[in-house]
Order: structure tokens, then C-alpha cells, then sequence
């Protein structure tokens, strides 16, 4: 994930981090980074993203943070990629309620068929 936030497994309806550690890309010179398999099955959802997706805030100062993020993408992991895509982004706007973005916000969704 080089650096970023812990990617998330959803798999018959349970959300979890998949563990991998490292630097962000680029950061140091000559830096190893650790490979990490993971096997996806028949329904899993796995998302990786940035660290501005987590970090969005809503007026409050209060971030979006990884527990609204795992569920959302538990609510909406039967649905196709696309709309578990704009179901996050859906409500991370609602969250923010026009406040502007402090940081891009990356998300990847894979939906295994």
C-alpha cells in the first residue's frame, strides 16, 4: 500500500484492514517494500485509498475516518463496483457538507464477480 491507509476486505459481510506496512511511495531512496497476497473470492470487495478520503471533514472538524468508510462498503457490497464506488463518494459530500477538500480523496474498489 506503500503508505497509505490499510487497504479494506469485505468479504460475507464483514469489513477488515488487511495488515501491510511501508513508507509512502517515494519518500526514501532504495526503500523494500513488503508483498502481501491476499485471495479474493466469489462477492469480496477490496478497496484501497488515499488518506484524504479518511481525513474528510464535515463542519465540525470531525473526520470521515475508516468505521463510516467500512460501513458503507458492507451496506453496499452486493451491489457492482460502480455504485459501491458512488455510494462512498455519496456520502463523504454529505459528510462534508460543502466544506472544501483539504486533500485528494483515491478510492479503488475491486468487486470480485
Amino acid at each position: 500500500n506503500a503508505g497509505m491507509p490499510l487497504p479494506i476486505l469485505v468479504r460475507q459481510g464483514q469489513a477488515r484492514p488487511i495488515r501491510v506496512e511501508g513508507v509512502p511511495l517515494g519518500l526514501l531512496d532504495h526503500t523494500g517494500y513488503q508483498e502481501t497476497a491476499v485471495n479474493l473470492e466469489k462477492g469480496d470487495v477490496f478497496a484501497m485509498f488515499s488518506d484524504g478520503l479518511l481525513e474528510a471533514a464535515n463542519p465540525q472538524q470531525e473526520e470521515f475516518g475508516s468505521r463510516r468508510l467500512e460501513k458503507i462498503l458492507r451496506e453496499h457490497a452486493e451491489r457492482p463496483g460502480e455504485e459501491i464506488l458512488e455510494a462512498v463518494f455519496t456520502e463523504i459530500s454529505r459528510f462534508e457538507r460543502g466544506r472544501p477538500r483539504r486533500d485528494d480523496q483515491t478510492l479503488l474498489v475491486i468487486k470480485v464477480q
